[in-house]
């Protein structure tokens, strides 16, 4: 299901980006994809360290058209904030003059607050110049110490240098491990869609990590150009726990369905290339807590011509077997999405939903040696384990060890 903010927008005097590949929701709350993350700071769904999710939107008031003065930013707050009327808008103004703003992005900050990133095109470049935006809010929603409304520039936002389709985010935010944010920015550099893809690590109060370049590094893999305009092309950034980053851009292929690359950036700035996927709306991606890449994607029908791919599911990991199942029945449907699910350090839950031989949701469950048929159990369930009831005691519980019984 397809959301760009400024679409949305069109539609409806109150928006939220909806996510993009919503996987399958691991606790209480929305799942969410794009501009969406739950409070361990991995994209929604993948482990609801706290319950619940958060969104950044958009609404404006009364008849205004989305352009308007008078828009603002406002984010869907996880449970417990009833209070605000689960919105924290108040820390994100309004623009002072009529702007579009594009691919909103958000990452979360040690404090449980966020950081909230969009392209902000102005519709009066003399009065507000067009640029890309960094704000941060903190867990009551307002604007966190040090920052304001407006946020910080990353840097200026030619939008309208990309042509008329602008569903591929060129904005990608992650939580750096330090308190900070990575942030994937894609600079236009000249009319037709021409790129400058910068790497930015920010500390906690906006100002530049030490030993990072204020200016930002080169992304490697980085597009150079705007090419791939659909929504699956968007940027991916994802902390990989090591004190890096790890980067999703889409890359030029002619004769294949565009894949994005991923790839490692260290906090010294060296990179290194993890792997190729293509880019869909299926695709979903977490990292481990050992900074290893697990991704999942699918094509849910055969192929309809030459050269195309059949029906499969996949799931691939850095470091670890995966797991492939492909039908090459013409145009015949298999399947319809994918997720994938955390086990922290010992792997992932693949999930998938089938609609033929076999109707409905399963799943599958994996570890660096490929799929796992068996889950040992655990010391205490190893031990003999009997309830009973004893008139005038209640339930006793007797538990067998290897020397005796207690």
């Amino acid at each position: 299901m397809k959301r760009l903010l400024v679409v949305a927008l069109l539609s409806s005097s109150a928006c939220f980006v909806e996510p993009a590949n919503p996987p399958p929701a691991t606790g209480p709350g929305p799942a969410g994809g794009f501009g969406a993350v739950d409070q361990s700071g991995q994209p929604a769904g993948s482990g609801m360290a706290a319950g619940g999710a958060i969104e950044v939107g958009c609404s404006y008031n009364g008849t205004q058209l989305p352009g308007d003065v008078g828009a603002v930013f406002q984010v869907a707050c996880p449970p417990g904030c009833e209070a605000s009327g689960g919105l924290w808008g108040s820390g994100l103004a309004a623009d002072a003059v009529a702007t579009i703003d594009l691919w909103p992005q958000i990452a979360v900050a040690p404090d449980g607050g966020v950081y909230v990133a969009w392209g902000s095109w102005s519709q009066d470049e003399t009065a507000l110049p067009s640029s890309y935006r960094l704000t941060r809010l903190t867990n009551a929603g307002a604007n966190a110490p040090g920052w304001t409304s407006a946020g910080i520039s990353l840097g200026a936002f030619h939008a309208d240098w990309l042509g008329t389709q602008k569903e591929a985010s060129l904005l990608a935010l992650a939580p750096d491990g330090r308190g900070g944010v990575w942030a994937l920015v894609g600079h236009p550099t000249a009319p037709g869609g021409g790129l400058n893809t910068l790497l930015y690590r920010l500390q906690g109060d906006g100002q530049s990590a030490a030993d990072w370049p204020a200016s930002g590094r080169n992304s490697p893999g980085g597009p150079t150009s705007y090419w791939l305009t659909a929504e699956p092309a968007s940027f991916r950034a994802y902390d990989d726990h090591l004190d890096g980053v790890i980067l999703g851009t889409p890359q030029i292929c002619a004769d294949c369905v565009p894949p994005l690359a991923f790839i490692r950036v260290a906090a010294t700035g060296a990179s290194g290339f993890i792997n190729y996927q293509p880019a869909k709306l299926s695709l979903e991606a977490f990292v481990r807590e050992d900074g290893g890449l697990d991704l999942a994607n699918c094509q849910s029908s055969g192929p309809s011509g030459p050269f195309q791919p059949p029906a499969y599911i996949s799931f691939t990991q850095s470091g670890g077997a995966g797991f492939y199942e492909p039908h090459n029945e013409s145009v015949i449907q298999w399947f319809g999405d994918v997720g994938l699910a955390s086990c922290g350090a010992n792997g992932a839950v693949l999930f998938w939903s089938q609609t033929r031989e076999r109707f409905g949701l399963f799943a599958r469950r994996f570890g660096l040696a490929g799929q796992v048929t068996g889950v040992e159990p655990d010391a205490a369930a190893s031990k003999g384990l009997r309830l009973a009831f004893v008139p005038g005691r209640g339930v006793v519980a007797r538990v067998d060890f290897a020397g005796g019984a207690a």
